[in-house]
C-alpha cells in the first residue's frame, strides 16, 4: 500500500510540477498570477506529503527496514537522498520554477528505483 501511495503521490507532484512552470510562463507574461500562486501551494502541500510518507515508513514500519535482503545503510541513506529531492523541489518551487521538471522526473526515477530495491516494495 505504502508503494501505491508514494508513486501516486510521486506522478501528482510532477503533474503539478509541469503545471506550475506552465502558469509560471503566463504570470512572467503578465496574467494568472492567481493560477500560479495556487499550484505553487498544491506543490508545497503535495512535497509535504511525499516528506510524510517516507518518514513515516521509518518511524511506523522499524521490522521492514532491518529485512536480511537489504542493509539498512542503504535503505536510509536511500530515503536522505529522497528527502533532499523533496526539499530541492520545494525550494525550486519558490525560487526557480525552470528547473521544476527536471527535478520532478529525477525525483520519480529516484523514488522507483527506492521502492524496487529497498524495503518499501515490500509493504
Amino acid at each position: 500500500m505504502a508503494q501505491e501511495r508514494l508513486m501516486q503521490l510521486a506522478q501528482d507532484l510532477q503533474r503539478l510540477g509541469a503545471e506550475e512552470f506552465y502558469y509560471n510562463q503566463q504570470h512572467e507574461e503578465g496574467s494568472g498570477l492567481h493560477d500560479f500562486l495556487e499550484n505553487q501551494r498544491q506543490v508545497l502541500i503535495t512535497a509535504d506529503k511525499l516528506e510524510k510518507e517516507l518518514v513515516e515508513e521509518i518511524r511506523f514500519n522499524p521490522t521492514q527496514l532491518m529485512g536480511i535482503d537489504y542493509p539498512l545503510d542503504d535503505e536510509l541513506n536511500s530515503i536522505v537522498y529522497l528527502l533532499a529531492g523533496l526539499e530541492d523541489i520545494k525550494r525550486s518551487a519558490v525560487h526557480s520554477v525552470e528547473d521544476l521538471p527536471a527535478k520532478m522526473q529525477v525525483f520519480k526515477r529516484l523514488l522507483a528505483a527506492h521502492l524496487t530495491q529497498g524495503m518499501l516494495a515490500a509493504t
